[in-house]
C-alpha cells in the first residue's frame, strides 16, 4: 500500500470492501493511483483524475434523480440544498474513511500528506464510481446500487439540516460565479457569560441578509435561511 503497487491480495481486499468484482483490474488500480505516484521515477501511468471527473459528474446526476424520487414535494431550492449536503466533501470523505480505503491509495514518495486530505478522500470515492461505470460499459445498474449501499440519503440530510441552507447559498453563488462571504461583524457578550453573534451575508460585495445566533454556525444558518426564503418568496 502507499508508495508500492497494489498486490493481487490488496485488489481482492478492495473488491471485498466494495462488494464488487472488477472485470478490468487496471481500472481499479487506476482508481487508487494519485497523481503524485508519477513522481517516483517510473514510467508514467494513468492516475485517478479522469475517473474522478466521471464519477463526480455521474454522482451529481444520480443524486438529482434520487432526490426527485425521495422528495416529490421539494422545490428546486430545497433539492439543490439537499444535493449539496449529500455530495459534500466531508460526507464523501467519511465514506472512504469508514471503508478503510485510504491506505490503499498509491502515492509518491514523501506525499503521505495527501492521505489526510478530505478532498483526496472524497476523490477516491468518486474515482471508484467512475471505474465501476466504465468497467460495466457505462451501464449504470451496478454503480447505482453501489451508491445506494454507501449513502443513507435521508439520514444524512436529516442529520445535516443546519448545513442545508448554507450549502444552497454556496452552490447558488458558485453556479452564478458570485463571490460570497459570511462576515461575522459582532461578537457580543450577553447575560450568563453567553455570546451573541451577528453575521452578514455578503454576495458580490453587497450585504443581502443579516442575522444573529448564539454561535457563529447558528448565525450563518440563520442568515442563509433568511436569504433562501427571500429568494423563494419572490
Amino acid at each position: 500500500m502507499g508508495n508500492n503497487s497494489l498486490t493481487n491480495q490488496e485488489l481482492f481486499e478492495i473488491e471485498n470492501i466494495l462488494g464488487i468484482t472488477f472485470n478490468n483490474k487496471q481500472l481499479l488500480i487506476q482508481a487508487f493511483t494519485h497523481d503524485s505516484y508519477n513522481n517516483n521515477g517510473q514510467e508514467k501511468i494513468n492516475t485517478y483524475q479522469r475517473l474522478e471527473f466521471l464519477g463526480d459528474a455521474f454522482l451529481d446526476y444520480y443524486i438529482a434523480i434520487k432526490l426527485m424520487y425521495l422528495y416529490p414535494r421539494a422545490n428546486e431550492g430545497e433539492l439543490t440544498a439537499f444535493r449539496a449536503t449529500l455530495v459534500n466533501t466531508s460526507v464523501l470523505a467519511g465514506i472512504t474513511k469508514k471503508l478503510n480505503l485510504v491506505g490503499y491509495l498509491r502515492i509518491g514518495k514523501n506525499a503521505d500528506y495527501v492521505l489526510k486530505s478530505e478532498k483526496i478522500q472524497a476523490d477516491i470515492f468518486e474515482s471508484v464510481i467512475g471505474a465501476i461505470l466504465i468497467d460495466n460499459d457505462y451501464d449504470s445498474t451496478k454503480v447505482s446500487k453501489f451508491i445506494d449501499s454507501m449513502i443513507n440519503y435521508k439520514e444524512i440530510i436529516n442529520n445535516n439540516k443546519i448545513l442545508n441552507y448554507k450549502a444552497y447559498v454556496l452552490e447558488l453563488c458558485a453556479k452564478n460565479k458570485q463571490s460570497v462571504i459570511f462576515d461575522c461583524v459582532n461578537d457580543e457578550l450577553i447575560k450568563d457569560n453567553k455570546h451573541q453573534f451577528t453575521v452578514n451575508l455578503v454576495i458580490n460585495n453587497r450585504i443581502v441578509a443579516s442575522a444573529i445566533g448564539n454561535t457563529k454556525k447558528e448565525a450563518e444558518f440563520a442568515v442563509s435561511k433568511q436569504y433562501y426564503l427571500s429568494l423563494n418568496n419572490k
